[in-house]
């Protein structure tokens, strides 16, 4: 469980770049559908199901909160470094005249 601020937080450490304003594809949260609802363990309310970064997690818009099961933090940091490995290899690339 961590709350949206612990999670940026978490993305930072990973990639410092994401401060100067690159967008990380697949790295935010939308809908999926499900029929079940999860209840938030702080505060009882009906957790909404959605993707962040391809991983399937519950979030509680009441509390900001974000439910992670096993893997599910570590694969979406991960893919965060591969988008943040691509970018540095797409820019040298340039650089160099590669492209």
């Amino acid at each position: 469980m961590l709350a949206a601020g612990e999670l940026v937080a978490e993305l930072l450490t990973v990639d410092p770049t994401l401060r100067d304003g690159i967008q990380i594809r697949d790295i935010h949260t939308i809908g999926r559908r499900s029929t079940e609802q999860l209840p938030c363990a702080y505060c009882d309310a009906a957790m909404e199901p959605v993707f962040l970064g391809g991983a399937p997690i519950d979030r509680c818009r009441d509390d900001g909160v974000l439910w992670f099961d096993a893997g599910e933090l570590e694969a979406v940091l991960a893919r965060t470094a591969a988008q943040r490995d691509e970018r540095s290899t797409s820019v040298l690339r340039r650089l160099l005249g590669l492209d």
